[in-house]
């Protein structure tokens, strides 16, 4: 095994917490998804929910700006994204 290895089934992103945290990052992966997917009610939720665990958050804050941008187009108002 390399030196920079970890054992087996240990998550290399749980030695990054708080905004890696495994709770974080499901909740990230399902907003990314969400939106991809369209449903940005839902990506809006799951990103709400990123911020209020790290306010400072900058990969939640990026997207949350995209649609933000992008709102009007969709008939969602700007401050649904806030």
């Amino acid at each position: 095994m390399s030196e920079l290895a970890l054992p087996l089934g240990v998550d290399f992103w749980d030695h990054f917490p708080p905004s890696t945290s495994h709770e974080y990052r499901a909740k990230y992966a399902i907003a990314v998804d969400s939106y991809l997917a369209g449903h940005w009610d839902e990506a809006r939720l799951k990103l709400l929910d990123c911020r209020s665990m790290v306010p400072e958050d900058a990969a939640a804050e990026v997207l949350m700006a995209v649609m933000r941008k992008n709102a009007r187009t969709l008939k969602y108002s700007d401050s649904d994204f806030m």
